[in-house]
């Protein structure tokens, strides 16, 4: 698998390979992290697409209808109030809106939640039902009855204003009619969830700031086609190739922010899914940190059948994360805990922030959220943890690639973290399926991501640079 960047942010141009795992150093500001982010935004945005299309379609239905009934509001009190009042005006009432209660029984199949309301089968007999519609009629008869029970008129203060209402609502049922009977078009959908997705984790500046770029393009393929091929312009893509994405990826994960873990307990932006935890692909696009705080809140507490059924690989990988932190965790109406075997139970949200690095990996793996088809990508996620941590946890990313399979893209500042990783790789033998960049920045700004794998020790001779001007500095101070 391969990743091609061209004018993306502060990058001119990279071409990465991803292996298995892929390991890219540099200084600061040196593009490092919008490598992950032009990944991880191009595969899901392109991912699961008619799963998302027929989400956004559902949900194209409940706003639609959301919008009829509003507009039908004084129609739709009359049938609800109608139980208010005498028995026999209510009888007589619900005869006379015999002929348009389908209406209203479409239109209320619709939850608070918004969730999908209406088959395209209902929508067109809703469409039907407004050909029949006659609002100025029916008021007139419910007047006459509430007139005789001494009641007044319903107060309706324009009749053509409502005759407009009801005019309205039909256009929009029969505007909605239309865009189902359109031909889906996939690849349009796609190009326009990967902008998105794009726009969302760029901020929308996607395309290089410091120079002009008459275009970019992101492309990620394997050694038979281009899987997925976006050229963009003017911050937007314009052109789209894509070759079934769904058979090489299953999702993508970007972890940058341990502290997302503190809000595991709160509520989660409404873009993207719908009603409590339950993600639905589609709508507006999350972007990873919302994507990421789904996944991990949705971690359930394991039983002791479920802690013996996993693999005997996976159990590995969990004994050395074990060995950074032990216990289980606790999802409670009261709040989120990791329970020790002492049987003290701490909120997430007070762990150390290394530990929740080591919190939010122990459940995606428990969860089994991890596969051959992942893409699980890390900025600097030595950040917070202590040297023998970092150890462990490199290890522990070698053996995910060995065992599960997932292709892993991180970025490192620290010396002691890419010597373990290059350490475990050989013992663990997957350095043929390592790769190591590392960024350049050029004086004009430009930055480049250079292949370093045949010579690693490039590496080693930057980070040993900057020991040495240490180094320098107390031999001036005479320190030994």
């Amino acid at each position: 698998m391969k990743l091609r960047l061209k004018n993306i942010g502060i990058i001119e141009e990279a071409d990465i390979n991803l292996p298995g795992l892929t390991v890219i150093t540099g200084k600061n500001s040196s593009g490092k992290s919008t490598v992950g982010k032009a990944l991880y935004a191009v595969i899901d945005g392109a991912i699961d697409i008619t799963e998302k299309y027929n989400n956004d379609v559902s949900h194209m239905i409940s706003v639609i209808l959301v919008s009829v009934s509003g507009l039908l509001s004084e129609l739709s009190m009359i049938v609800r109030n109608s139980s208010r009042d005498s028995e026999e005006e209510s009888l007589r009432i619900k005869q006379l809106f015999s002929e348009y209660i389908k209406i209203w029984e479409l239109l209320n199949l619709r939850p608070s939640t918004m969730r999908v309301i209406a088959s395209e089968a209902e929508v067109e007999e809703l469409a039907q039902e407004f050909e029949k519609f006659d609002v100025v009629d029916i008021i007139d008869k419910i007047n006459k009855i509430r007139n005789k029970y001494k009641q007044p008129d319903i107060r309706v203060s324009d009749k053509h204003e409502i005759r407009e209402r009801v005019s309205e609502a039909g256009r929009r049922v029969d505007k909605l009619m239309n865009q189902l009977n359109a031909t889906p078009d996939y690849k349009a959908y796609a190009a326009s969830n990967i902008n998105d997705t794009l726009h969302k984790e760029f901020v929308n500046q996607i395309q290089p700031v410091k120079w002009d770029a008459d275009y970019s393009d992101i492309t990620i393929s394997n050694d038979r086609q281009d899987i997925v091929d976006i050229r963009i312009d003017n911050n937007n893509v314009i052109a789209l190739d894509i070759a079934n994405p769904d058979n090489y990826f299953d999702r993508a994960i970007m972890i940058d922010d341990p502290m997302i873990i503190d809000q595991i307990d709160g509520s989660i932006s409404q873009t993207g899914y719908l009603g409590g935890n339950e993600y639905i692909p589609g709508m507006e696009p999350s972007d990873h940190r919302e994507s990421l705080l789904r996944l991990i809140r949705n971690t359930k507490q394991r039983t002791v059948l479920e802690k013996t059924q996993i693999s005997k690989e996976a159990q590995e990988i969990e004994r050395k994360l074990d060995s950074m932190l032990s216990g289980d965790f606790s999802f409670e109406d009261e709040g989120s805990y990791i329970i020790g075997k002492d049987g003290k139970k701490l909120r997430l949200s007070n762990m150390a922030t290394g530990t929740k690095t080591v919190a939010i990996l122990i459940m995606l793996i428990r969860e089994g959220l991890l596969t051959q088809k992942s893409v699980l990508i890390f900025d600097e996620p030595e950040s917070h943890l202590h040297p023998e941590w970092q150890n462990i946890f490199a290890e522990i990313i070698v053996l995910i690639e060995k065992v599960i399979g997932a292709h892993i893209v991180l970025t490192t500042h620290s010396p002691n973290f890419f010597y373990a990783l290059d350490t475990y790789s050989r013992k663990y033998d997957i350095i043929s399926r390592c790769a190591f960049y590392q960024a350049e920045s050029a004086d004009n700004g430009h930055v480049k991501i250079n292949d370093v794998s045949k010579d690693v020790g490039k590496i080693y001779s930057d980070f040993l640079n900057y020991l040495l001007d240490m180094k320098a500095i107390r031999e001036t101070l005479g320190t030994d």
